[in-house]
């Protein structure tokens, strides 16, 4: 998994495509990703280009348009912009994270669960006709105990069964990072402690410490046990990188909303973002101020 994220040498850095909903382009997991890569392996850039929307789901299932009723707008399948993504980012390598959205909030549905494995494959063939890598992440937990819990009780069970659908594809030659399991397994850890312990008001959208246990799901793939047993990314960090995550956060937020933008999303509600152009060149600043950083 390292070396598929990370190119072989320090010539050009490898461009990764993260696509996903608004645990992805909310980005905690991504900034500690991209940290850790960045402290370990200075000499070997990598661009996580984070194109996570909010609200898309993977796959194309039809809610009866409950989405549009509550929030004004139909949810975006990830079908809409995949291609005009594709051919824009040119990626080297795509990591995907679906299913929190697919599943609609409810109880199991046999249908909307074949949506999302055919918006699975949809995803591996268009990414294999440009020949480029594809990692699939199990989608994070769903925390019925939240405070302001809001899908159904048993939407847990149902991102389980999504989550033990990916993995089973490994089987068939599909790469699969399991976040699902060291998630649940983080956040009954957390409540042993604490019974009123959680990861997110909501349930769905986790604060740091649930973008950590995400992120500690991905070291482990990696095999990056330091980063498995660190409580938390400023942890993992020596005191001459404390500035690091908030300059990786800031370029990954500015090229993400530009990038977002020029591909032409279509979900409302979205900053802007800068201009492509500009923005790049204004990462590229914040890339230098890295560089330095870690020198």
């Amino acid at each position: 998994m390292r070396d598929l994220l990370l190119p072989p040498t320090a010539s050009a850095p490898r461009r990764v495509l993260v696509l996903g909903d608004s645990i992805t382009y909310a980005g905690g997991w991504l900034v500690a990703l991209e940290t850790r890569l960045i402290q370990a392996f200075p000499r070997r850039p990598i661009e996580l280009l984070n194109l996570g929307l909010p609200s898309e789901m993977g796959g194309d299932a039809d809610d009866g348009g409950e989405h549009a009723r509550r929030h004004g707008f139909p949810r975006p399948p990830l079908s809409e912009r995949l291609e005009r993504v594709l051919d824009a980012v040119r990626p080297e390598v795509v990591l995907a994270c679906y299913g929190m959205n697919d599943g609609h909030g409810g109880a199991w549905n046999e249908a909307w669960f074949a949506a999302f494995q055919d918006g699975q494959r949809r995803l591996r063939a268009a990414v294999a006709r440009r020949i480029a890598p594809l990692v699939h992440l199990t989608p994070p937990v769903y925390d019925p105990q939240a405070p302001k819990a809001c899908c159904d009780p048993s939407y847990e069970q149902v991102l389980g069964r999504f989550a033990a659908w990916l993995r089973g594809q490994a089987a068939e030659g599909w790469r699969v990072v399991d976040l699902h399991l060291p998630m649940a397994a983080a956040l009954a850890e957390r409540r042993a402690a604490d019974p009123a312990a959680g990861f997110g008001d909501d349930g769905v959208h986790p604060g740091e410490d649930g973008h950590w246990a995400l992120a500690r799901g991905l070291f482990a793939a990696l095999g990056d046990q330091e980063a498995v047993a660190a409580p938390s990314l400023a942890a993992l960090l020596p005191q001459r990188l404390a500035g690091l995550p908030a300059l990786v956060r800031r370029r990954m937020e500015l090229r993400r909303d530009a990038w977002l933008a020029h591909t032409r999303h279509t979900r409302p509600g979205l900053a802007p973002g800068l201009p492509l152009a500009e923005a790049e060149r204004q990462a590229a600043e914040l890339g230098a101020q890295i560089d330095a950083l870690v020198a």
